[in-house]
C-alpha cells in the first residue's frame, strides 16, 4: 500500500510541475514575450535644437519620436499659402 501511495503522491507532484511548466510557457509564448518594462529606463543620445530659416505654420511633420535623421533631411514642411502671399 506504502509503494501505490508514493506512485500516486509522486506521479500527482510531476503532473503538477508539468501543468504549471506549461501554463507558464503558453503565458510567455502567447503574451509575455511582447510585452517590456522597466523601472529604471532612460535614453542617451545627442539632442540638438532644431531652428527654422522662415517662420511659418507647420502643415506636416515628417518624422517621429527617436527617428534617425541625417543632415539636410527634411523635418517638417510648413504652409506655401502665406509665401505665395508674400511673393504676389
Amino acid at each position: 500500500m506504502t509503494n501505490r501511495r508514493r506512485f500516486w503522491l509522486i506521479g500527482g507532484l510531476v503532473v503538477l510541475f508539468l501543468g504549471a511548466g506549461l501554463a507558464y510557457g503558453c503565458y510567455w509564448f502567447f503574451w509575455a514575450r511582447f510585452y517590456v518594462s522597466t523601472d529604471d529606463a532612460y535614453v542617451h543620445g545627442n539632442q540638438i535644437s532644431v531652428m527654422p530659416q522662415v517662420s511659418g505654420i507647420v502643415s506636416s511633420v515628417e518624422v517621429d519620436d527617436t527617428d534617425l535623421v541625417e543632415p539636410g533631411q527634411v523635418l517638417v514642411c510648413l504652409d506655401q499659402n502665406d509665401a505665395k502671399v508674400a511673393l504676389e
